[in-house]
């Protein structure tokens, strides 16, 4: 009878700890589809020929290994650089700023982007000229970051490629039916 008993507890560990394994993993590979207009999202004219905002959330480790990388490259000259956290952001601000991006305040942005981190590139009149993902794939340590290449693309007038953000939801509804009992996202 114990050694039932045993084996009824191992397998139901067993199960248990499966499930909650492939569902932690299961809800890094969703892909996002950010709808980002220039009639949601107001960029202000800018002095230079393009720009360059990426949005993040301190909360996501995907954004936080972009947030690093930033702050190594640095901003890139002639570019008008922005990192916008939606939430709070007290990590990376000051190393972000003084790596010469402009830090901005989201404000009712969370109504229309799904996930991060995201890239928005556009013009010098504002013109939403690409919005996506950094990389062909989730964003990890060994990734390569695509920013700057999708820029060049822009610039030389060939259509950017146009990679999907894998990463964090941000959107309460998605966050829900990702992670229906709370394990990844406290809802």
């Amino acid at each position: 009878m114990k050694t039932k008993l045993l084996y009824t507890f191992i397998a139901i560990w067993f199960f248990g700890m499966s499930y909650t394994i492939a569902h932690m993993h299961g809800i890094h590979l969703a892909v996002f589809e950010n709808k980002v207009e220039k009639s949601d999202f107001k960029i202000s004219e800018i002095p230079n020929d393009f720009g360059m905002i990426h949005i993040l959330t301190e909360e996501c480790g995907c954004s936080q290994i972009i947030a690093e990388y930033l702050i190594e490259r640095k901003a890139t000259p002639g570019i008008s650089e922005s990192v916008m956290f939606l939430g709070d952001s007290k990590t990376y601000e000051q190393s972000l700023s003084k790596s010469g991006f402009k830090i901005l305040k989201s404000k009712n942005i969370k109504s229309y982007i799904e996930g991060v981190p995201l890239l928005i590139i556009h013009n010098k009149a504002g013109e939403i000229k690409y919005s996506g993902g950094y990389a062909k794939t989730m964003v990890t340590p060994i990734t390569k970051i695509q920013d700057l290449a999708l820029l060049e693309q822009i610039k030389n007038k060939t259509a950017p490629e146009n990679f999907h953000i894998q990463g964090c939801a941000v959107a309460k509804n998605l966050q829900k039916e990702l992670d229906p009992l709370g394990l990844k996202y406290s809802l």
